[in-house]
């Protein structure tokens, strides 16, 4: 749902056109995610679980077009690095709350650097490269392959089955991608 905020807050707030290639991308995309998370939605607290992920796509999408709009020309390691460490900051307190009982391992502690240096500061750098190249609507289209490349991990790393589902949903995500990035929308 990112790269749907991304262009509706885009569209709404900075006056930038959806045109019909980029409408059919972007729903696209949607229908592969929506497809791929089919399976996936039964259990409790489904509720809250959709309405936090909601809420942080349309963050994301708020998020890419100020970059766009304010931030470009700044070094995006440096506009990474602040994004980061806001959201550290003002994560902090729950990750206080919420701290485990027994002290965590060296391990947990490497993987978790392991995740925050390479799958989310290097990516920011590069995400925030993207949008200064492309623009923030189009950026955001790369988001729709996370869970394309969750469900390959999974099958590559943890022997998780593949199905026909997710085969239409890679399919469809490839194809939103693919068409919102020909040419100009």
């Amino acid at each position: 749902m990112a790269v749907l905020f991304t262009a509706l807050v885009a569209f709404l707030f900075y006056g930038e056109r959806i045109g019909r290639r980029r409408a059919l991308a972007l729903f696209t995309g949607f229908v592969g995610v929506a497809v791929l998370a089919s399976g996936k939605v039964s259990g409790q607290s489904v509720g809250m679980a959709a309405a936090a992920g909601t809420c942080a796509a349309f963050l994301y999408g708020v998020g890419a077009n100020l970059v766009k709009r304010h931030l470009l020309g700044l070094p995006t390691t440096a506009v990474a690095a602040a994004t980061l460490g806001c959201a550290a900051l003002l994560t902090a307190p729950f990750a206080f709350l919420q701290w485990p009982v027994r002290p965590v391992s060296t391990n947990a502690w490497l993987a978790a650097s392991a995740l925050g240096i390479f799958c989310t500061g290097i990516a920011f750098v590069v995400y925030y490269r993207l949008i200064a190249r492309i623009g923030a609507s189009r950026a955001a289209t790369t988001t729709y392959l996370v869970p394309l490349f969750g469900v390959g991990w999974a099958w590559l790393l943890l022997d998780e089955p593949l199905t026909f589902t997710m085969a239409i949903a890679g399919a469809l995500i490839l194809g939103g991608v693919i068409i919102s990035q020909r040419g100009n929308q």
